[in-house]
């Protein structure tokens, strides 16, 4: 799987001095974003979080947050610059951050995503996460469902097509 991003970008680590940028990005890109705080939390637990960045002349345009434990991982958070979005970085990023969850020794890497949030379901989808499960309401300003997605490390390509397109099996998670 390959991680090959638009000429001009790079791929980088998010570190303590560069937060104001990612907290910039992440107010643009989330109703409800993220406090300060979540973020220095991860910053000072690197052996459970990776926290990738794409870089652009030296700005970072878009950052992932991954947290890994044992065998199981969740991208707890991507986001992409609103004037560079559609160039890939959502799509290289998510690699990157899959990459990183599978050498750590992930066996299942697992997210959540808005319900109407299709395009970022669409990327999900064609990168190998099957959805498993929602919960109702998870999701304020405005309210709406998330979707619990999964992409296991032995999923064969044929099998994750046959599950992306069946209907959600399980009950909601309450």
């Amino acid at each position: 799987m390959e991680c090959l991003l638009p000429e001009g970008f790079a791929f980088g680590q998010v570190k303590k001095d560069r937060l104001p940028e990612v907290l910039a990005l992440e107010n643009a890109s989330f109703s409800t974003p993220w406090k300060e705080e979540s973020f220095l939390f991860a910053l000072e637990h690197p052996e459970l979080f990776s926290f990738p960045c794409i870089l652009r002349e030296g700005r970072i345009v878009a950052y992932a947050l991954v947290f890994c434990l044992f065998e199981e991982g969740e991208l707890q958070n991507i986001a992409v610059s609103p004037s560079c979005r559609r160039k890939g970085l959502g799509r290289a990023l998510l690699r990157y951050c899959i990459g990183l969850a599978f050498e750590k020794g992930v066996q299942r890497l697992l997210l959540e995503v808005r319900a109407g949030n299709s395009a970022a379901k669409s990327l999900y989808e064609t990168e190998g996460f099957v959805s498993y499960a929602f919960r109702k309401n998870y999701y304020r300003n405005p309210t709406e469902d998330a979707i619990l997605m999964e992409k296991g490390q032995d999923t064969p390509p044929e099998a994750t097509e046959k599950r992306a397109a069946k209907p959600l099996e399980k009950e909601p998670i309450c």
